[in-house]
């Protein structure tokens, strides 16, 4: 059985992609974030958006999800947004739909 989930980004430049991850295939918050940027960084790759995969590139260290750990998004509703930002990494807040 599939367990999907949905990761969306917000940030400046790419606010709204959004794409389903099978939690079956994740083992932390940070495989997470990993995934969702290889499947941004492809998109952008395969489109040939050169400036915007090197914001991308320069923002990576700072992706993070507020306001949950991993076993919080396993016992998740299957209908809410998880939201991967790059901005407040300290605050306590979650843009949970």
């Amino acid at each position: 059985m599939v367990n999907y989930r949905s990761f969306q980004f917000s940030h400046d430049l790419f606010w709204g992609f959004k794409r389903q991850i099978d939690l079956d295939e994740v083992n932390s918050l940070q495989e997470c974030i990993d995934m969702m940027y290889i499947k941004l960084f492809e998109l952008l790759k395969r489109e040939n958006f050169v400036t915007l995969i090197e914001k991308l590139e320069a923002n990576r260290e700072q992706l993070h999800i507020h306001g949950m750990e991993f076993g919080d998004i396993l016992i998740s509703d299957i209908d809410i947004i998880i939201y991967i930002c790059d901005h407040g990494k300290d605050a306590a807040h979650n843009h949970q739909v």
